[in-house]
């Protein structure tokens, strides 16, 4: 995310946030509670299944996609939109 590379880049004049989230787990749990009804103990087996697949595919861990983390590294400004209705990220994220 435009977060995660704002820590990192100290060139970057500012960035606009499009519906920014605080952790990827955190949006997948979200998406998947809207539109399945399951326990949260079946959500928590298939994530944790899914980060096994990201980590041998991709070579990353989906759960240190943390942007809340990243955050306070930033030193460029930052406009933070999100829409009221919105369905795909939340806005408490």
């Amino acid at each position: 995310t435009a977060v995660l590379r704002a820590s990192k880049d100290g060139c970057l004049a500012g960035c606009v946030l499009d519906s920014p989230f605080r952790d990827l787990r955190g949006i997948a749990q979200d998406l998947i509670g809207q539109s399945v009804p399951l326990p949260q103990w079946v959500i928590d087996m298939g994530m944790d299944m899914v980060r096994l697949e990201v980590r041998k595919r991709a070579g990353f861990d989906p759960d240190d996609v943390l942007p809340i983390r990243s955050a306070p590294k930033a030193k460029c400004p930052a406009l933070f939109g999100v829409a009221g209705g919105g369905e795909f990220v939340l806005p408490r994220h």
